[in-house]
């Protein structure tokens, strides 16, 4: 295993060793202010598309013609704005997601979260991963847990604590779950109440919609880390897009790649689809488009293609929604 021996540079160098791969800038000041803002390693993930490719399909260390420090700024900074429009909308659909899970469990038990051979899939919460000896639902509880004693300072976990026996009632235990949390509770649910919340967000297969919860949880992650969306290929794939039992609004989705289902246009569009089912007052599919159009225009690399898109993406009645007008 051969150590890391590579030594420190100046943002200068760093900005020296761009131009002699082949990179221009037209404005010193600015890119070296970038640098600085961005970093260089963070940055090179920017830089990495316009890498003159080799023989093998890999990257050489050398840009391609016409290559520029800006161009890979612009990138950068676009993404930082896609991001937060896509942190925007995720935060909707997990609150949504939360209230729904809430709302069915409720109805069976107060404490049903806590009662895995009841109001819970006992199958679900007892499977194991390999030969853990922990199932799925205790290692979900322990989390769960944790995060509560995180949060006993807020006020609404202080008055359970001090007026009842401090268990949360599933409408405030949700409320100190992340993403995650709720998106694996949402498994652990029985059948009946997981189809009845995922028509609420749209799909008629229930395994399709747990499909997506699980994908949108994985790029919240990535969004709320900062980490590089807009040409990225996600570890999950989302399933086939099959007709009639997804919304037509998603049927140009119909047919496509794996590669087309793991890349970042593919799940805003279901997560476009899900706002829009569960809140039909939602200006979020727009919002998304408004900043999706803004992607820079380097056609070296920086693609609707690149990101999955289609090329009619702005035609479709997805992007065009309207959001239903409010009784004043």
């Amino acid at each position: 295993m051969v150590a890391y021996d590579k030594p420190h540079k100046t943002f200068e160098q760093q900005l020296a060793l761009l131009v002699e791969r082949g990179m221009t800038y037209r404005d010193h000041s600015y890119v070296l202010s970038s640098l600085k803002r961005i970093g260089y390693y963070r940055l090179s993930g920017y830089t990495y598309p316009f890498r003159v490719l080799d023989d093998g399909g890999g990257r050489k260390d050398e840009f391609i013609e016409g290559a520029s420090v800006e161009a890979a700024i612009e990138l950068h900074d676009f993404d930082v704005k896609l991001r937060s429009v896509l942190l925007a909308g995720l935060e909707s659909f997990e609150l949504a997601l939360r209230t729904q899970i809430a709302y069915a469990l409720g109805k069976r038990d107060t404490y049903g979260h806590l009662d895995p051979y009841g109001s819970l899939d006992s199958v679900a919460c007892d499977a194991t991963i390999g030969d853990s000896s922990k199932s799925h639902y205790d290692r979900w509880l322990e989390k769960y847990e944790s995060r509560c004693e995180g949060a006993e300072k807020e006020d609404f976990v202080k008055h359970f604590k001090e007026k009842y026996d401090g268990r949360l009632p599933i409408w405030a235990a949700t409320e100190v779950m992340d993403l995650g949390g709720v998106v694996r509770l949402y498994g652990f649910l029985l059948r009946e109440d997981r189809v009845r919340i995922s028509r609420n967000f749209g799909p008629r297969r229930e395994p399709d919609f747990r499909a997506w919860t699980k994908s949108l949880n994985l790029l919240r992650n990535h969004c709320a880390h900062g980490d590089r969306v807009w040409n990225r290929s996600f570890t999950y794939t989302l399933p086939d897009f099959v007709e009639p039992h997804i919304d037509p609004r998603l049927s140009h989705l119909a047919g496509g790649t794996q590669i087309t289902r793991r890349k970042i246009y593919a799940l805003a569009a279901v997560l476009a689809s899900s706002l829009i089912h569960i809140d039909p007052y939602s200006n979020w599919p727009r919002a998304f488009a408004t900043q999706a159009k803004k992607l820079p225009g380097v056609p070296q690399v920086a693609t609707f293609h690149t990101m999955g898109f289609p090329t009619d993406w702005q035609d479709l009645d997805l992007w065009k929604h309207q959001p239903t007008s409010r009784t004043r």
